[in-house]
């Protein structure tokens, strides 16, 4: 019995009549596996199948059933047969909880209290007082797109390490956008003295002899030039270097590594100082450039290696800020696997509907709406393919897409049509956000009850962006001419929207659903916009956490592994992040502690990574004032 077990696919099939089925246009009697497609009820009575993951694909610790969801809809004598068949992979355990998260941007601490108190959010009244809360530290990112390296709060950068357990370095979401593979320099010059640079390298390990690799080119207009290497203080040696980009390697002697801080210095012999016409342009010193770096060891395996726009923070004296072509972040730029993923390869039904950076769609145990649906004008949506999963999902839920004077409506009554707005570019992407929350909620009353257990996630971010907007207003900055003062509530207001809509999604839920509602960040005025700050909100509320309680020193990276934990599941020790054990109630920690595994899930397979820049989404983000 375990080794037919252990052949059972990684995810398990889902109930037959849904509403997703139907959404789909199947007839009653078909089911939906993310990898099979669609297959007759009658024909899994075989469930002797390869895993599509191998052995990472077998579930350990089932609880519903051995492949098949508890409570499955399936007619006839079938769920008796497979209770009868796969008795000891657990079949009559507890049913499978159904964990609803809802991903609020920019929801600030501070004000969901004063709201609170004036009774204008009672739905998330009603979750705090029912369950545990608390601020949710955040996690801080480098700006990769700036012409300067800053750090900050970067939504995509904090909802992936929420997704993950992992920081920023590690799941390599670091910025709203990213550089073009292999198209990252760096510009090397001096204002004063002989052109040099240098950069930090980190530990080099692996097996000797290592060797130091880089790619540069000399500025065009710089002849016969050459390059020396530095290495901790020694020279490497000198070589060439020509006026296109080539590949150089030197030797790197075992003995002058260090334990930590390697120390990498380039120096070059000349360089072009620009005049007239050309200083107007461009008056930086331009001896060369530097495209990527890298430490291989005696058996050619990289064991180090530096992008110049990733890794900028490494670059110190000598270099100009880097360059790339960058894009927006996609799905197949992570480096860690989603909660969504790990879970659902457990044989956990997951549901995702808008997170950050998950175009193109990949495969889940459930349904993905991807980033881009909430992004692309509706005569857009179609030329994209992955926009859902399943793909064809996306074609079924284009009817729900908001008609343009519904949000023509919902802006005009919180910022009348005679009100003058200082920025009309921030305005239209306040009006875009709008319309994509309206979308992602319209799409959440479809597909939420198709699920019966699992994950469903859904994000909204108008409250981010109205903050940046209208925060100053709210604390008593000037109106804009021909605004009523009512357009100093238009923050209020939008949390009081965002709280309907949690309403209207968990009037859809049983009672006993785990409602988790969390923040990335929070902002407060200051100036002319709202500006982020560290802490954002966390609640919980279900059958296994504390009632009313309160709690500190909760992190963005806390969340996965708090997710493992809520579904019995051991806890990748990869993760940086720890199980949140202080929400939970005592009796539940006592019979079910945390436990903790070695075990690593494979990253979400892209099968079509985007190329080129979604410029609406640029346009967004510069009306935000995230990009320049």
């Amino acid at each position: 019995m375990k080794n037919l077990l252990q052949r059972q696919p990684a995810f398990p099939l889902p109930t037959g009549r849904s509403r997703l089925a139907e959404l789909l246009g199947t007839d009653g009697n078909k089911t939906v596996h993310p990898f099979w497609g669609w297959v007759p009820l009658t024909s899994l009575t075989s469930v002797a199948r390869p895993s599509p993951f191998g052995s990472q694909g077998n579930r350990s610790g089932n609880r519903t059933g051995g492949a098949f969801p508890s409570g499955s809809r399936a007619g006839g004598s079938f769920p008796l047969l497979a209770c009868l068949f796969f008795s000891l992979a657990g079949c009559g355990k507890a049913a499978e909880p159904l964990v609803v998260l809802f991903c609020l941007d920019g929801a600030s601490p501070w004000l969901v209290d004063e709201l609170r108190d004036e009774g204008k959010l009672p739905t998330l009244n009603r979750l705090m007082e029912a369950g545990v809360s608390g601020p949710l530290r955040s996690i801080e990112s480098v700006r990769l797109s700036l012409p300067q390296a800053q750090r900050g709060l970067i939504s995509p950068a904090v909802w992936t390490s929420v997704a993950t357990g992992v920081t920023p370095a590690r799941h390599g979401i670091l910025d709203f956008v990213l550089p073009r593979s292999g198209s990252s320099f760096v510009w090397i010059g001096s204002r004063k003295g002989r052109p040099r640079a240098a950069l930090e390298l980190g530990e080099i390990s692996g097996r000797p002899p290592f060797r130091l690799r880089f790619r540069v080119r000399a500025h065009a207009k710089v002849e016969k030039q050459t390059l020396e290497v530095v290495f901790n203080g020694v020279s490497l040696g000198r070589a060439p270097v020509g006026k296109s980009w080539e590949e150089g390697s030197f030797a790197l002697p075992e003995s002058l590594a260090r334990p930590s801080r390697n120390r990498v210095t380039f120096r070059f012999a000349r360089q072009f100082r620009p005049s007239g016409a050309e200083k107007k342009k461009d008056d930086r010193p331009l001896a060369g450039a530097l495209a990527k770096l890298a430490v291989v060891d005696g058996k050619d395996r990289v064991v180090l290696e530096l992008d110049p726009v990733l890794d900028r923070v490494a670059l110190g004296h000598g270099f100009y800020p880097p360059e790339a072509e960058f894009v927006d972040v996609q799905s197949s730029d992570w480096r860690a696997p989603p909660i969504w993923s790990s879970l659902g390869e457990l044989g956990h039904e997951v549901g995702i509907v808008g997170q950050w950076a998950t175009w193109p769609a990949y495969r889940v145990n459930g349904f993905l709406v991807s980033s881009y649906m909430g992004l692309l004008g509706v005569g857009k949506r179609g030329e994209l393919p992955g926009l859902t999963w399943p793909p064809e999902l996306a074609d079924r839920l284009l009817p729900l897409v908001p008609p343009d004077s519904a949000v023509t409506k919902i802006l005009r009554d919180l910022y009348p049509e005679g009100c003058q707005a200082d920025s009309p570019e921030r305005l239209e992407a306040f009006r875009s956000v709008i319309w994509q929350d309206e979308f992602y909620d319209r799409i959440a009353q479809e597909l939420l009850p198709t699920m019966e257990g699992g994950l469903f996630s859904i994000y909204f971010e108008a409250i981010d962006v109205a903050s940046h907007d209208f925060l100053p207003l709210r604390a008593g900055e000037p109106l804009p001419e021909g605004c009523p003062e009512s357009v100093r509530q238009i923050v209020d207001e939008v949390y009081r929207q965002t709280d309907q809509r949690m309403e209207r999604l968990l009037r859809l839920v049983p009672d006993d659903a785990v409602i988790l509602v969390l923040s990335d960040h929070g902002l407060v005025s200051r100036g002319r916009r709202g500006s982020h700050i560290r802490d954002g909100i966390f609640v919980a509320k279900g059958p296994k956490f504390r009632k009313g309680a309160r709690i500190h020193g909760a992190s963005v990276l806390d969340i996965a592994p708090t997710l493992f934990h809520l579904f019995r599941e051991e806890i990748p020790l990869a993760m940086d992040g720890q199980p949140l054990v202080q929400i939970f109630e005592a009796k539940f920690l006592e019979s079910h502690p945390p436990r903790w595994t070695a075990r690593t899930f494979p990253l979400p397979d892209v099968e079509a990574p985007g190329a080129g820049v979604n410029e609406e989404l640029m346009e967004r983000l510069e009306g935000i004032g995230y990009m320049d």
